[in-house]
């Protein structure tokens, strides 16, 4: 995997509007206030805005490019955080791997095992997908491991209860903190 200037891999040197991103800094906002709910959560990032959350427009009135925090987007990412078992659905309080993934230096650790866990429950394990990648590759009419083949190669046949949505963020997740392996064109590979 190819490395930047600051030595990270090309894969954590990410977008600040990525999936990834946007759990840090839950998590991190989290970790910061106390609070009393996980609305008082919601609220809590609206109000503060961080550039993770915040979407850029065109204002035709004002004529300019307009920055808005989305509330949507806040939900959704805790939503997410809450079905890994990092955020707590009701309280909006982190939960133990929660409180450790708020440490920078354990994030990637923590997300991955928790989206390991996470697609374990679903009844997708990271090795069946691994083995669906090379089986896909080794065919004689060779199909690319993409997060759309991949579901209608594995979930689809097993019925299993995640939506496409869902399964293409969480593989990417994985890729990001180096669970799957990942290219430009989002063909995904089993870690070797």
């Amino acid at each position: 995997m190819r490395r930047n200037a600051t030595g990270r891999s090309a894969a954590k040197a990410v977008a600040s509007t990525t999936d990834y991103s946007r759990i840090q800094a839950l998590l991190e906002l989290a970790a910061a206030r106390k609070v009393g709910s996980a609305e008082d959560l919601v609220q809590s990032v609206v109000r503060r805005s961080p550039p993770n959350f915040v979407f850029h427009r065109w204002d035709r009135d004002k004529g300019e490019v307009v920055g808005y925090c989305s509330e949507t987007s806040v939900r959704k990412t805790l939503g997410l955080a809450s079905d890994l078992g990092l955020v707590d659905r009701e309280s909006g309080s982190l939960t133990a791997d929660g409180a450790e993934a708020s440490d920078p230096d354990r994030f990637s650790t923590v997300v991955r095992k928790r989206v390991q866990a996470y697609l374990n429950r679903s009844g997708c394990p990271v090795s069946t997908i691994s083995d669906a990648c090379l089986q896909m590759l080794r065919r004689k009419n060779v199909v690319l491991p993409t997060s759309d083949e991949l579901y209608v190669e594995i979930c689809v046949p097993r019925g299993i209860d995640i939506d496409l949505s869902r399964f293409r963020t969480v593989l990417r997740l994985l890729a990001q903190c180096d669970g799957l392996r990942v290219s430009r064109r989002h063909i995904f590979l089993p870690v070797t």
